[in-house]
């Protein structure tokens, strides 16, 4: 608990977590089966992945990103929140977007967050999202394809003030499958 809150101070304390060797200590415990350690953990990496160095890490051949996305879909809000954040975070690279198609789950899991109650958990698993479908067409076309797109469409006409961005997060991706064509611009 205390390296997170320390990792989220700055990224010179950041650079210094990962300079020494503190990477595969707080790896392990997002393994752990007690939910507040897990959940300590995950935190931890969410604010360790602002980092260039900690982020490199992801990009390496390795099941950090899997990982992640499998803990996006954790029971726990806390957990939740951190590993969807953590994913928000990384997915404006194409190389991460690629690593998350590649979770056999990837679009259930994908649902399941947008669909959760926790308004957090949804504003980082749209971002996640609209980031994806920006990156690659045919990631795009892969959500396009699913469930995703009915959620992306109720997501978008919600106009409570709460959900403001949520809905544009949802509109963002829904434009980006209209400029790619897997979709008709709404009233055509």
């Amino acid at each position: 608990m205390a390296l997170t809150n320390l990792a989220q101070m700055s990224d010179s304390v950041r650079t210094r977590i990962v300079k020494e060797r503190g990477l595969p200590y707080i790896e392990h415990y997002l393994f752990e089966e007690h939910d507040m350690i897990q959940r300590a953990a995950t935190e931890c990496m969410c604010n360790l992945v602002m980092n260039e160095k900690a982020f490199e890490t992801f990009l390496a051949e390795n099941d950090k990103v899997k990982l992640m996305v499998v803990l996006a879909g954790e029971e726990d809000e806390g957990t939740a929140i951190a590993a969807t954040g953590a994913l928000a975070h990384m997915s404006h690279n194409d190389i991460i977007c690629k690593k998350i198609t590649a979770v056999k789950s990837w679009l259930e899991i994908l649902q399941q967050v947008c669909l959760s109650e926790n308004g957090d958990i949804q504003h980082r698993a749209l971002y996640v999202v609209a980031n994806m479908m920006e990156n690659d067409k045919d990631i795009a076309e892969k959500i396009i394809e699913s469930p995703l797109l009915e959620i992306l469409m109720v997501r978008s006409k919600d106009m409570s003030p709460e959900k403001k961005t949520v809905q544009e997060l949802a509109s963002k991706a829904l434009q980006t499958a209209t400029k790619y064509e897997l979709i008709k611009p709404t009233g055509q």
